[in-house]
């Protein structure tokens, strides 16, 4: 590896425009359809290229990890010279962008002295700009912009290049499992000429192999929901004494998102549902058993439950395998969902907007239907004295005080939590799998909150004057035995009578 010359890590930020944010679905889209590694590798380039504004770089090289016909493993290398379109660069395969250089070396050629830690992604360089991908601590490809200058002093946005570039590390990954695929598939078809006296045993393989091709074939075409009952129906084939479910979990592990059975009785679903809820396993004799869906960046997507009484060290094996191969997919459909997410953000507030809420409150009704463990609470919120501010001090300070109410319910609650903007100046909290009295916790933390939140507004005579930060509040859970297409009419009646409650007793903010 080549020595380095005044190299540091670089605290990069990548702008992305707000009026691009929906583009970003585009951009996933195209990286999970690329088919080869060499597509991926220039998706990514060209995505990078497009978020930097006023991008100029005098060539581009990328390099992918690669298995050859006998598992060598080394790295496809290219040296590209950028076109230009309308003044923006990118890469690809036509007149105008070219490639200089092919090969396949066995190191990457960074100017760093040695590699970075994993975790480590973009790295600003004497000469331009180098990323490093990693997948699972290994080194998995890499790319070096010559002469590229990005911009330094905007912070906002590289979560979001970080987000792509984890798609890109799960697209990759999903290539070289095509490749293996290819040649277990090739094995076997070899085996089923030299090994006749062990038919039995090759037709299971191929049993499981096609179940394998049909489960990743499906995945990439259905949602999250199908995709599940995919994955334990084509276990059900190989395994038909087996009963079988799958809870896949939040971005907190005592989060369940969703909850699919298949021949398990309804008292092993909720103790299977509980059990992942409190984060506990089962207890030996149970015949009940837990595998862990694993991730690249999340490292517990799920568990899939298996209920046999004779569940031995073979198929266990079997299971494994197909886990390592569908978990790839599992979180590829997560990673674009949270790029979904991205888009559907209100422009004032950056909260979800409604039509991101209405989606995330039917797979809520839905678990909660099916299962009455999976419980959640909503949390309707509404501004006191926005039409006072409105009124005496003009609309745009009105917005400032929407937005200052949305970043304080932004900060007070979970990760898990969703924070939505109705309209107006009414939000929605949907925090899942929440009962009434965890939902409370955080009214008390908005409630502490809110007392010590004051804004400061001029009038048209220069006269400073000082307004309280004021929610009315109305908390509906399923866990008071409610239907939760009545949540939210619930919560909005108890809002407005805690509303009114407050104008009785503060008669200013009217």
């Amino acid at each position: 590896m080549k020595g380095s010359d005044a190299i540091s890590e670089s605290n990069l930020s990548l702008p992305i425009p707000e009026s691009k944010h929906r583009n970003l679905l585009i951009w996933s889209h195209r990286l999970v359809l690329s088919g080869d590694k060499f597509n991926a590798m220039c998706i990514a380039v060209n995505f990078l290229l497009e978020k930097i504004p006023d991008s100029q770089v005098d060539s581009v090289e990328l390099a992918y990890r690669d298995f050859r016909i006998n598992l060598e493993s080394g790295f496809t290398y290219f040296l590209m010279e950028p076109g230009y379109l309308e003044g923006q660069p990118y890469i690809g395969m036509d007149e105008n962008a070219k490639v200089v250089k092919h090969d396949f070396l066995e190191e990457i050629p960074t100017a760093l002295s040695k590699y970075p830690k994993p975790g480590t992604r973009f790295i600003e360089t004497i000469d331009g700009l180098e990323v490093f991908i990693f997948d699972l601590h290994e080194m998995s490809a890499w790319i070096r912009f010559k002469n590229l200058q990005p911009w330094k002093n905007d912070s906002g946005n590289l979560d979001t290049a970080n987000d792509f570039f984890d798609l890109l590390v799960v697209s990759l990954r999903n290539i070289s499992n095509d490749f293996l695929l290819m040649l277990t598939k090739k094995k076997i078809e070899t085996q089923n000429k030299d090994l006749e006296t062990k038919q039995a045993l090759i037709e299971r393989n191929n049993l499981i192999l096609t179940s394998l091709m049909e489960t990743m074939t499906r995945f990439n075409q259905e949602e999250m929901q199908t995709m599940l009952t995919t994955m334990i129906e084509k276990l059900k084939i190989l395994f038909p004494e087996t009963g079988f479910g799958i809870i896949l979990q939040g971005e907190r592990q005592e989060i369940v998102d969703m909850a699919q059975f298949i021949d398990v009785e309804e008292d092993l679903q909720r103790e299977s549902i509980r059990l992942v809820l409190e984060n506990e396993s089962p207890q030996k004799g149970e015949h009940l058993e837990f595998f862990t869906l694993r991730g690249v960046d999340r490292p517990m997507l799920g568990k899939l439950v298996v209920v046999d009484s004779a569940f031995d060290d073979e198929s266990s094996r079997i299971i494994r395998l197909f886990l390592d191969q569908v978990a790839s997919f599992i979180e590829n459909k997560i990673l674009i969902r949270e790029l979904d997410r991205l888009a559907n953000t209100d422009g004032l507030t950056q909260a979800y907007n409604r039509a991101f809420f209405d989606n995330e409150f039917k797979n809520c009704s839905d678990n909660a239907s099916k299962y009455k463990e999976l419980q959640f609470s909503v949390v309707v919120l509404d501004l006191n004295g926005l039409k006072r501010v409105n009124d005496d001090f003009g609309h745009a300070e009105g917005d400032r005080l929407i937005i200052k109410a949305a970043r304080v319910l932004q900060t007070l609650s979970r990760k898990s939590d969703l924070v939505c903007r109705f309209g107006g100046d009414e939000f929605v909290v949907l925090c899942r799998s929440t009962n009434f009295e965890q939902c409370q916790v955080l009214v008390d933390r908005i409630r502490e909150e809110e007392s010590q939140t004051t804004l400061e507004f001029v009038d048209a005579k220069k006269k400073s004057h000082s307004i309280d930060l004021r929610f009315s509040v109305g908390i509906a859970s399923t866990s008071e035995g409610i239907a939760p297409e009545e949540l939210i009419k619930l919560a909005d009646e108890r809002m407005y009578a805690d509303k009114e409650a407050f104008y009785t007793r503060v008669k200013k903010y009217r």
